[in-house]
């Protein structure tokens, strides 16, 4: 397992250009280590993250448009490279996580969020449109309707009201969040081979029937019963069975 942390503090872990320089080898770097069986996405300091940096939104503001846009391709594309990465990936959340930052905890596989966490999609408090594939992100997790009334309001959610929603997937005190997202990536590194191929499988099987997706979970069991590990753990299962 490895833990990639936001270290930003002073300015609640606010993304940058630096910053995505950095995930962006990082990133690079874990999709070919086949030791790695998950990653923990964390922060220093007491919040996951406020968003993109303002300074470098404002400095964008003064280029011409397809140079802005260019700009946000490369910054948003560093981060949403963990969506690429073979592994699954658990957002640790606490204090706040807005704007871009509440869309780098959704592009995680696995959110834990705290209680009492702040979370808000505040593109529309700057007059910007939503960015970091945040249209995809909340549309696929909420459907359009709450999808557009988060990002059109930017109306704030507890952490609670998030996990409700299921925005997040667990919600603990926030004295738990780091040891609850630990727990969570050593569970799925017991079994590193089958996290990796049920990622895969799993965001395939949303844009299939289930015919299509029963015919991608043949193949991947095909791959994977035969190894050694399941071929011991049925052997043990049978054998308590009887």
């Amino acid at each position: 397992m490895v833990t990639l942390r936001l270290i930003n503090p002073g300015r609640r872990n606010a993304l940058g250009a630096a910053a995505a320089s950095e995930f962006r080898d990082a990133f690079a770097d874990l999709a070919s280590d086949r030791s790695v069986a998950a990653l923990i996405l964390a922060c220093d300091g007491d919040h996951f993250c406020s968003g993109g940096d303002l300074d470098m939104i404002l400095g964008w503001s003064e280029l011409e448009g397809a140079a802005i846009a260019d700009e946000v391709r490369l910054f948003y594309r560093s981060f949403l490279g963990m969506r690429r990465l073979p592994f699954p990936v658990v957002a640790a959340v606490k204090g706040v996580a807005l704007g871009a930052g509440l869309s780098l905890m959704l592009a995680a596989d696995l959110s834990v969020v705290a209680e009492d966490a702040r979370l808000a999609a505040t593109f529309i408090h700057l007059g910007i449109h939503p960015g970091m594939g945040s249209t995809s992100l909340f549309s696929q997790t909420l459907g359009p309707s709450l999808a557009l009334d988060l990002l059109l309001t930017g109306r704030s959610l507890s952490g609670m009201e998030a996990h409700d929603l299921h925005l997040a997937t667990r919600c603990v005190p926030a004295a738990e969040v780091d040891t609850t997202a630990l727990a969570i990536a050593k569970t799925i590194a017991k079994q590193p081979e089958v996290a990796r191929l049920l990622k895969r499988t799993v965001y395939l099987a949303q844009r299939m029937g289930p015919e299509d997706a029963l015919e991608v979970e043949a193949l991947a069991q095909g791959v994977n019963i035969p190894s050694w590990k399941v071929r011991e753990l049925l052997a043990q299962a049978t054998k308590g069975s009887r």
